[in-house]
């Protein structure tokens, strides 16, 4: 087999995993995930025969498409809540960058360890309740799509970043 079928067929199995992570939302921690993730690159390139960079690189890749992706359908929703007055442009705006600052400070728990992350995002999901109740916003109605967010007691839910 060419090395670029090789490389074609590790994509080809790395975007599969990639979309079964992602539906499935395997993992719990961010040390159980890297350690799997280290371990799969591994196995994919072992199994493929390329170097373990360019497997680390189409998962950089997609991760980096699928959070670009997330974005807009996150900002179209919430263009469309401010077209049918279900929120102001203001608010969209402060959804915005609540998001951003959230999505960093989700960031900076990655290295607790698991109990006082796991307080920490008690706080977080708190914290935005509180905020969202204070701005008269439903963060039900908006949450990016995939996110269970924090209406009927589901928490934050998903993989991978913050959730409201």
């Amino acid at each position: 087999m060419s090395k670029n079928r090789k490389i074609t067929a590790a994509a080809f199995a790395i975007g599969a995993l990639a979309l079964m992570v992602g539906v499935y939302g395997i993992g719990t921690t961010y040390a159980q995930d890297n350690d799997a993730h280290i371990s799969l690159i591994q196995k994919l390139a072992s199994k493929f025969g390329v170097e373990e960079s360019e497997v680390q690189a189409v998962f950089d890749e997609h991760q980096q498409e699928m959070q670009t992706e997330r974005q807009a359908e996150f900002s179209n929703k919430l263009d469309e809540a401010v077209e049918a007055e279900e929120i102001t442009s203001g608010q969209k705006q402060a959804i915005l960058d609540k998001h951003e600052e959230m999505k960093n400070r989700h960031k900076e728990l990655k290295d607790l360890d698991p109990e006082e992350r796991q307080a920490q995002m008690r706080e977080l999901r708190k914290e935005m309740r509180d905020w969202a109740e204070e701005n008269g916003i439903d963060m039900r109605d908006i949450a990016p799509k995939g996110e269970k967010g924090i209406h009927d007691g589901k928490g934050m839910g998903g993989h991978g970043g913050p959730r409201f």
